[in-house]
């Protein structure tokens, strides 16, 4: 389900100039693994999914097209921007609970907006698009802000896959009931429960005098939910996606089971899983060679696998996998 078009953050876009580069994808095995059960048992779905996402850069999307039609699916991911929580540090402050964007986040989604408008007019238009957030407050008001020309046009979900690592006061999330007041344009559906059943799920376990990291001392859940909700938008019918998510969820699933695992790795001591290498949720293209933001020749993988700014949008493909009838279409 993913297509890497570039990064977009203040400086240049690499979507621009390689959208139309004929450079051809390397063979696809057609071969897939069902994917029926792999999200019926939630704990062993990750050894359930026997074969990563196929990814590739943004610049082969109409070739991909013409070899895969349909079943290719054109992603842009945007880190949320700047929050509070990234400007006092103060993660575990209950001030900072569902932490929302900063006078300089807002700046940061109208600096986007318009680079969209002067860089990807041509290709991120209401046809056969479809907003995806987390519910948390500070993606939502990215997604809002800076994709003006979508909003009244396309389906806006909220969906929990998509959330921070659950660690502190700042990864918590508001009420159902106060997140729709909020943002009435937002599709919450049935995935959003009223009250935050994923943080409380570990106070219960841990206790509310727990000091230390959660989500991210258990990293496979994270994967786990990255892995549902890429089976939730492949069995959607829009073929171009926004997702505005988080910077933690997604080191963790941009390098999952890869080589050298995921950087920055908290101590797993509440998990009982090896992070393993036949358990990646991405396969990206062999030999590819993108240029970053600064003009830099990168590989493909190093460029999607980096860290992101906030507010840094990067476009890319994934190939849909096997038909499933676990997917959601929430």
């Amino acid at each position: 389900l993913f297509l890497l078009f570039s990064t977009v953050k203040p400086g240049q876009t690499f979507f621009a100039r390689s959208l139309h580069n004929n450079m051809a994808p390397r063979e696809i095995t057609n071969a897939r693994t069902s994917l029926s059960s792999a999200a019926s048992n939630k704990d062993d779905s990750l050894e359930t999914l026997l074969e990563p996402w196929q990814v590739f850069p943004a610049h082969q999307w109409k070739t991909l097209q013409q070899s895969h039609g349909s079943k290719v699916k054109l992603i842009h991911v945007v880190r949320h921007a700047e929050g509070y929580h990234n400007v006092n540090q103060e993660y575990k402050s209950p001030k900072n609970i569902d932490a929302r964007l900063t006078d300089q986040g807002f700046q940061q989604c109208q600096d986007l907006a318009e680079r969209v408008r002067a860089e990807l007019h041509e290709v991120l238009t209401p046809h056969n698009t479809c907003i995806v957030t987390s519910p948390l407050t500070r993606c939502v008001q990215t997604a809002l802000h800076s994709f003006p020309h979508l909003i009244d046009h396309v389906p806006i979900l909220a969906q929990e896959a998509w959330r921070e690592t659950v660690n502190y006061n700042c990864d918590r999330r508001r009420t159902r009931q106060e997140i729709a007041q909020e943002f009435p344009l937002v599709q919450l559906g049935d995935c959003i429960d009223h009250e935050d059943v994923l943080w409380n799920s570990y106070r219960d376990r841990l206790g509310e005098e727990w000091d230390s990291h959660m989500e991210s001392a258990e990293l496979y859940r994270v994967a786990q939910r990255g892995m549902e909700g890429l089976l939730a938008l492949q069995e959607r019918p829009e073929s171009q996606f926004v997702i505005c998510t988080h910077s933690a969820f997604l080191r963790c699933i941009l390098n999952w089971g890869q080589e050298g695992g995921v950087p920055k790795l908290m101590p797993q001591q509440l998990d009982n899983r090896q992070e393993k290498q036949d358990s990646k949720l991405f396969h990206y293209a062999n030999d590819v060679v993108v240029h970053d933001s600064h003009d830099e020749p990168i590989s493909f993988e190093e460029f999607m696998r980096r860290d992101f700014e906030n507010c840094e949008l990067r476009s890319f493909c994934l190939l849909v996998q096997s038909q499933s009838s676990s997917g959601s279409s929430q």
